[in-house]
């Protein structure tokens, strides 16, 4: 007998498409392993996203792109935040925690355009590009495309 509570197993997006797409909060003892800095002291962020059918991408925020983190977030979560690119670079990664918080566990229609990358230990990797992000519940009309 199946759980009706049981996860479809992950499969990674490898079309492009649109995806009603839910961002995942990292489970409290992996936080750090996906918040960390880069070799140049950047903060950046792994970022997990999931539908109901199990396809999920992973996508990388960094401090650098102050522009994409604030659309992400403020898509996902309604809480639209205002950046200063030159003081965000800074950014230390409870910070930049702090900032996707208020995004874990909403969805999102996302218009994900989807790039092959290198291979990782022969395994196929992708880039992921947001095309567009549009609220669930909000009017077409406050959908903006990046």
């Amino acid at each position: 007998m199946s759980n009706n509570n049981e996860m479809k197993p992950l499969v990674n997006i490898t079309k492009s498409g649109t995806y009603n797409l839910k961002m995942i909060r990292p489970k409290d003892e992996k936080v750090w392993e996906r918040f960390k800095y880069d070799k140049n002291s950047n903060a950046f962020a792994r970022i997990l996203f999931i539908d109901k059918d199990g396809n999920c991408l992973t996508k990388f925020f960094s401090s650098t792109n102050a522009k994409s983190i604030a659309i992400t977030v403020g898509k996902f979560s309604n809480n639209f935040i205002q950046v200063d690119a030159d003081k965000f670079k800074g950014i230390k990664v409870e910070d930049l925690f702090q900032i996707f918080e208020p995004a874990f566990g909403k969805t999102c229609k996302v218009e994900v355009e989807v790039k092959d990358a290198k291979p990782f230990n022969g395994k196929p990797q992708f880039e992921y590009v947001f095309k567009s992000i549009e609220p669930i519940s909000a009017p077409k009309s406050s959908s903006i495309d990046f």
